[in-house]
């Protein structure tokens, strides 16, 4: 079982105040979009990306797949939790044969946490030369063990079936424009419960992070559960006319990650700035990022990338960033054709 296809792949989201899903068909050079849908949760059914209530949560799985009407009840799950640990390295180059075993005898130097505690996976990124020789650029992810099991015995009481676990961070860079080229591009996908952030640098992932500021900070604030606050096209109002702090910690927190990753690698630079998630529809956010972050901010729109969109009572405008990790996910399925 994966952390980080076929012909057809449901990508599922389990977020604080709702859970969300979404079908993909047709192959990952002209996929489809076959169906979506959301159900909403108690704010405390799931907290930071973990399954709290496992009854309410598996019966909102059971509505939500009669909702989207959803034959397939195997699913692509996304794990979003700030105990997820991702790192990227340089690992010894060794044959292709021997390269698992390698990384997860030495695994333990990567992570603070005792390895049996984890749920470890691992992507080649490409090639690179060190003092030492020839290494392979790996990104390393964790998921704590008993969060997982949480998530993964609430499906099952659902009756769903999970055979690929991705962290979402790692699923965004999939609903990027195709144009974007060399560029190097920050995606940050505001949800309800946690941000999730990720550094694509020339299409190829290369730093992620999950962010404790989300929607429900915004919420408190505004005195209102996370099902009604109000997002663009509903009349709401503008954020720096509610809550400039909220919005200048969403600005810091991204701002904070990007620093991070440029001090990480010497001469490089970010290009701009997508952002996805619920939270991007906060009316004003995308302007007041770009005259905090200096440089071009845009909503990403994951239905833009299909070949086709078959689902009923889908608003690409709203879904298309209310679904970036589900429509992520999904996609991330089919990628194993």
């Amino acid at each position: 079982m994966g952390l980080l296809g076929r012909s057809a792949a449901i990508g599922l989201e389990l977020d604080t105040g709702a859970v969300r899903v979404a079908s993909v068909s047709g192959g990952s050079s002209r996929p489809a979009l076959n169906s979506v849908g959301s159900v909403e949760i108690p704010e405390q059914a799931v907290i930071a990306g973990v399954v709290e209530d496992r009854d309410m949560v598996a019966g909102a799985l059971r509505e939500l797949w009669n909702k989207a009407k959803i034959g397939n009840r195997t699913v692509i799950l996304g794990m979003s939790t700030p105990g997820m640990l991702m790192r990227s390295t340089a690992f010894p180059k060794v044959p292709e044969d021997r390269l698992e075993q390698a990384v997860h005898l030495q695994a333990g130097d990567y992570f603070p946490i005792p390895m049996n505690q984890l749920v470890m996976d691992f992507s080649v990124l490409g090639e690179t030369e060190t003092e030492e020789g020839a290494a392979l650029e790996l990104l390393m992810v964790a998921a704590r063990r008993e969060q997982l099991g949480k998530n993964l015995d609430c499906l099952r009481d659902a009756g769903l079936r999970c055979d690929v676990i991705d962290a979402s961070p790692l699923v965004l860079g999939r609903n990027l424009p195709s144009d974007i080229g060399d560029e190097t591009v920050v995606v940050a996908d505001i949800g309800n419960g946690l941000t999730s952030l990720l550094v694509v640098d020339g299409k190829v992932p290369r730093f992620a992070r999950v962010l404790q500021v989300s929607l429900e900070s915004y919420a408190d604030e505004l005195g209102v559960p996370l099902a009604e606050i109000p997002l663009d096209g509903e009349g709401g109002p503008d954020v720096l006319g509610v809550s400039e702090s909220w919005a200048l910690r969403v600005s810091d927190e991204i701002n904070s990650s990007v620093n991070y990753f440029v001090g990480q690698n010497d001469g490089a630079s970010v290009d701009s700035l997508y952002i996805g998630g619920r939270g991007s529809r906060v009316p004003g956010l995308e302007r007041f990022l770009v005259e905090q972050m200096d440089m071009p901010v845009q909503r990403i729109n994951s239905a833009e990338g299909l070949a086709n969109v078959r689902a009923k009572n889908f608003d690409p405008e709203a879904g298309g960033a209310d679904y970036s990790v589900a429509i992520g996910l999904a996609l991330r399925g089919l990628e194993e054709v």
